[in-house]
């Protein structure tokens, strides 16, 4: 996003990947940035968790509005979708796999803290993986 423009950040891991302090340092993000928007997926999230992510926001002083939940994707149009986002924030505890995969191929770059552990080490691996001849 150019010139002071926001940007469009996204996560479409399952909800029960997000953990509080990932949440937390998203809110952080749009808080400095008052023209960016969080896209999420509603995959896996039910109505009650929606609602509390988004007082969680309220809370934080970041308005609901700029939190974006989207249905599941429809089957063979999901890249186009995806490539509508600027960034994909990955979780940490538990990366993306298949997901990042997708972000990567719809050409969205990766935002991923590796940890120690298999799962929380995926996404990076794509990221840094050398493109397939």
């Amino acid at each position: 996003a150019e010139g002071g423009a926001g940007v469009v950040l996204a996560s479409f891991n399952r909800a029960k990947k997000l953990d509080a302090p990932t949440w937390a340092s998203w809110l952080a993000i749009l808080q400095s940035n008052a023209l960016s928007v969080l896209w999420l997926s509603r995959l896996a999230l039910s109505p009650a968790a929606e609602q509390r992510l988004l007082a969680s926001a309220s809370a934080a002083g970041v308005s609901p509005d700029r939190i974006i939940f989207s249905d599941p994707f429809p089957s063979g149009e999901h890249l186009a979708f995806k490539s509508l986002a600027d960034l994909f924030l990955d979780t940490p505890g538990y990366n993306a796999h298949v997901t990042a995969g997708d972000a990567l191929l719809a050409g969205v770059p990766l935002v991923v803290l590796p940890r120690e552990t298999l799962a929380s080490r995926v996404s990076a691996s794509l990221a840094f993986a050398p493109p397939a001849p």
